[in-house]
């Protein structure tokens, strides 16, 4: 596999920063860098937006979306490059519930394609169902790990200011 340039992080945020003046353009920026070949380059940048629900934005400014639109192109962005390895950090945040759902879902689908994949949330209650194993942290150590179990520990989770999912 070619590699490719490390992402641009804000120092502040630690986020990857859009700079290009489409959505397409921001997605495909790391593969154009590689050199990859325009028919792979098409089909991988396509393939990421009808992911992330993005084909109607592809001409769109990123700075045209919502904040939960831009995430989603952030996400698209690593996700072209087909990362083996893909830490989630708070991915949910300014999603409505289908967006939410939407990206959990390709979690679920990305890790049955074999990718390591880890969500860092604190929306507990969107989980229950995506979830193979669950970590919860607090006092810098490590307060839990299991599974479905987890979700049933009010003790454990009120430690930590987590709410038992309904």
């Amino acid at each position: 596999m070619t590699s490719l340039a490390p992402l641009a992080l804000c120092p502040r945020t630690r986020t990857r920063k859009l700079f290009a003046f489409s959505v397409e353009a921001e997605v495909g920026f790391a593969l154009e860098q590689a050199g990859l070949h325009r028919s792979k380059f098409r089909r991988r940048v396509d393939d990421v937006l009808v992911a992330m629900g993005l084909t109607c934005a592809a001409d769109l400014h990123p700075f045209a979306l919502s904040k939960g639109d831009r995430s989603r192109v952030v996400i698209a962005a690593v996700l072209v490059r087909e990362p083996e390895i893909l830490i989630f950090d708070e991915p949910t945040t300014g999603q409505d519930y289908q967006g939410a759902l939407r990206i959990l879902e390709l979690t679920r689908r990305l890790h049955a394609a074999g990718k390591t994949v880890i969500v860092i949330t604190h929306h507990l209650h969107l989980l229950p169902g995506f979830a193979e194993r669950v970590l919860v942290l607090g006092q810098g150590r490590v307060l839990l790990d299991a599974r479905s179990e987890a979700y049933y520990r009010p003790e454990v989770l009120a430690a930590t200011d987590l709410r038992v999912p309904q």
